[in-house]
């Protein structure tokens, strides 16, 4: 189900992370699926993949280890320093094992999603989240622009851009994201855009399972 190889998009433009292709309206339909669609994962194969030199900032496994204490306090792991390099299998071994934990009713992939908004929700109530993302209130764009930007400087491996954006959807490129992109990544996102007031659904194209393409649409919620 996973795509070998970039659509040939022709013409490119330079981000500060390398070329990436300027879509066409075309590209933006049955080439992106539900994520809900696809297979089961393969947690062993996505861990092994991982970098071995590949860090997360401590905040991050930090918050996980919070929300499976607030469902569990007999939760174990120690703590985190929150701008201490830690390695990113950690954070993902963490975040499945709180998916497993908190979420024990709901297929893996769903349960990673789960995480990721709860992951998100605790950023946001945070000292750190709420002088990175206080300034910028319910302003859509600035917020997913924000959230991808901040890829570059909490984590060694992983990078993600806006391609584009309107009215109603965002275009979002992944590039060697490790932490299930096509999951844990979906609800991030998913709680980014709800935060600000709006219902969103999502899709994806992936190369791999670390590279891709995040379609998302989104619409004001009903009052």
């Amino acid at each position: 189900m996973l795509q070998s190889a970039q659509p040939d998009w022709g013409d490119r433009h330079r981000t500060r992370y390398g070329f990436a292709p300027y879509p066409p309206e075309e590209a933006i339909t049955s080439p992106f699926i539900d994520p809900a669609n696809l297979p089961p994962i393969d947690v062993d194969r996505q861990i092994a993949a991982i970098p071995p030199n590949a860090t997360i900032k401590g905040m991050f496994i930090q918050g996980l280890l919070d929300i499976a204490r607030a469902h569990d306090p007999s939760a174990a792991g120690a703590r985190r320093v929150a701008f201490k390099d830690y390695p990113l299998a950690d954070f993902a071994t963490v975040a499945v094992m709180v998916a497993r934990t908190v979420f024990p009713h709901l297929p893996l992939r769903a349960a990673l999603r789960e995480v990721g908004r709860s992951t998100y929700r605790a950023f946001l109530a945070s000292l750190t989240g709420r002088v990175v993302f206080g300034v910028l209130g319910s302003d859509l764009h600035k917020m997913i622009a924000t959230t991808t930007r901040a890829y570059g400087l909490t984590q060694s491996h992983g990078r993600a851009v806006v391609l584009e954006t309107s009215k109603s959807h965002c275009l979002l490129r992944y590039e060697q994201l490790h932490q299930f992109l096509d999951a844990l990544e979906v609800g991030v996102v998913e709680e980014a855009v709800s935060s600000c007031g709006y219902d969103v659904d999502i899709s994806l194209q992936l190369e791999s399972l670390h590279t891709g393409l995040m379609l998302v649409r989104f619409r004001p919620s009903p009052s």
